[in-house]
């Protein structure tokens, strides 16, 4: 089997935003119906997402498999939508959810922070540009550097994990200025960790 990675998606917009997040949540979970032949079935993501197109998730959602999760291998919060996808983050997935929100909130920005066995943290940012294009910035949480090669005792650099975080809110800012409004408590949540890793 392949190892799993768990993305939870954030989503900043308006209250259609919201209010279209939390429809998805009641529609995924109804038709999420996993069996014992099909654990990791993608259907329940076509059936709210894309009912009119082959299930084929590999062309639509990025990786081999996704699946919705609702508090069993992740926890979310209020506004937010969780799925465990094969390896990697499942970027057709969050370029999608993007796509279609942005038609509710053309300033709409999606978060996607996600963690598998191959690392510890990463974060994907998306949002809809000017030029019509969706764009996204990423980063990954770096181990630091050390002579131990102990896995259990590595040390990670969220110093600079949380520096590549406002570097790319303000690069996906540089290429879509409308979501400037909607970032801005993003902005000052993750500058607040930045600085708290000073203390």
């Amino acid at each position: 089997m392949s190892d799993k990675c768990y993305n939870t998606f954030t989503f900043f917009g308006n209250s259609d935003v919201y209010d279209q997040v939390e429809v998805w949540y009641e529609e995924l979970k109804k038709a999420h119906k996993p069996s014992k032949d099909l654990p990791y079935s993608p259907s329940a993501l076509f059936k709210v997402f894309l009912p009119n197109e082959k299930e084929d998730s590999l062309a639509w959602f990025g990786q081999k498999w996704v699946y919705p999760d609702f508090g069993s291998e992740i926890d979310t919060d209020m506004n937010e939508l969780g799925f465990v996808s094969a390896w990697d983050s499942p970027d057709g997935l969050q370029d999608l959810l993007t796509e279609k929100l942005a038609e509710l909130d053309k300033n709409v920005v999606v978060l996607n922070s996600y963690s598998s066995n191959e690392y510890e943290e990463a974060c994907m940012y998306s949002a809809k540009g000017a030029d019509g294009e969706i764009h996204t910035q990423w980063c990954y949480l770096q181990p630091i550097d050390s002579e131990d090669d102990d896995e259990f005792e590595q040390e990670f650099d969220y110093q600079v994990f949380y520096e590549h975080q406002m570097d790319a809110i303000s690069d996906l800012t540089s290429k879509a200025p409308g979501i400037k409004k909607n970032i801005k408590n993003e902005l000052k949540r993750v500058t607040k960790l930045f600085d708290d890793t000073f203390k």
